[in-house]
């Protein structure tokens, strides 16, 4: 529109004046159109990341490598690990770790599997290994969970 009556007036200045409108007009959509960018490729990041959760969720008890879920998510390690902290407020291994111990809770309450037979149902490399890990979360060990939980606790 000022740029229309600014062409009408016909005066000396006039052909600057259009210009400098024209290059604001420009300025404003590359704006726009940098800010539209932006916010496609943090969804596109909240996306990859809710992809590696479900994945996580869904394998949990597999072994699960940083390098395997930076390509899922189509990041590095470094920018996985940031991210997903950011989304979630812990790491992906922290993640998987909290995953483990909770599925084996439900076990460990649900069930009379051995030690042993949970530590390998949710993904633990040992059955020592799990207790270590369950006591450092929990702050008991899988058999006093077990007893606390039979226990109506």
């Amino acid at each position: 529109m000022d740029i229309y009556r600014e062409i009408r007036r016909k005066k000396p200045e006039c052909e600057m004046m259009v210009k400098s409108l024209f290059y604001n007009f420009i300025v404003i959509l590359l704006r726009s159109h940098v800010i539209d960018i932006a916010k496609d490729e943090e969804k596109a990041m909240r996306s990859n990341i809710a992809e590696v959760k479900g994945y996580i969720d869904e394998h949990y008890a597999e072994s699960l490598r940083l390098d395997a879920l930076a390509d899922i998510a189509t990041l590095s390690k470094f920018h996985l690990i940031r991210e997903f902290k950011n989304e979630l407020g812990t790491s992906p291994m922290e993640y998987i770790l909290g995953k483990r111990v909770t599925e084996s809770k439900k076990l460990l309450a649900g069930t009379e599997l051995s030690i042993s037979n949970i530590a390998e149902a949710v993904g633990f490399s040992s059955g020592s290994y799990f207790s270590q890990r369950f006591r450092i979360v929990t702050g008991m060990s899988p058999m006093e969970f077990r007893r606390n939980s039979h226990a109506g606790f």
